[in-house]
């Protein structure tokens, strides 16, 4: 007597996207391999009978494959919100010069940065996190062309209202003069909304 396995038991998908399922219908040789594919809730999560799942809303639903002998197996989808793709991060115009600025007010430091990249992806308890990626090229030193240091890239992140939500300093890799630096990570967790990144000089 032939059986069938689900390859996968849990699976989760937003809203809007899909993710096709596969299964093992034993053994290799059963004479009819045609199989049946359900849902518990379409309204949730729909199948077609090539197995592929699509998020319909948010929720939770059963995805069944049934072979033609009756045998049967399941698996479960969860479709969530994407609230990342909800966000959204309004980026200054590259190339930035940033100064590093020593308490008497001379330049320690002079860094041009060059590219901003960056990432929303869901966190927890409906936050998202922010991944800011900056390259960029160390044009000066004060210690000279032989130095090799950190360059220091300040940073303020305003939301909608213009208010300021977020700031810090990014510290890239150790670089000399006429280095470059590539994809140097800030990560900060924010709720769900529209934002604008501004660089800054560093004291």
């Amino acid at each position: 007597m032939s059986y069938i396995s689900m390859n996968q038991y849990d699976e989760t998908i937003y809203i809007g996207k899909q993710i096709t399922l596969q299964y093992s219908l034993y053994p290799d040789d059963a004479t009819n391999k045609k199989v049946t594919w359900s849902s518990s809730d379409p309204n949730i999560a729909k199948v077609d009978q090539n197995g592929t799942v699509s998020g319909v809303s948010a929720g939770e639903a059963t995805i069944t494959v049934k072979a033609a002998n009756g045998e049967s197996d399941d698996c479960t989808i969860t479709v969530k919100e994407d609230i990342a793709a909800k966000c959204s991060l309004t980026l200054p115009l590259c190339p930035i010069t940033v100064n590093y600025y020593s308490y008497s007010g001379s330049i320690y430091s002079t860094t041009n940065v060059t590219n901003i990249k960056y990432q929303f992806e869901e966190s927890y308890n409906g936050e998202v996190k922010l991944c800011m990626y900056f390259s960029g090229e160390k044009t000066y030193d004060s210690q000279g062309g032989g130095q090799s240091s950190s360059c220091k890239i300040g940073w303020k992140l305003y939301d909608a209202d213009n208010y300021v939500v977020k700031d810090g300093t990014v510290y890239t890799t150790s670089v000399k003069m006429g280095e470059k630096y590539k994809d140097q990570e800030e990560t900060v967790y924010l709720a769900p909304g529209t934002y604008r990144l501004e660089v800054l000089n560093v004291n």
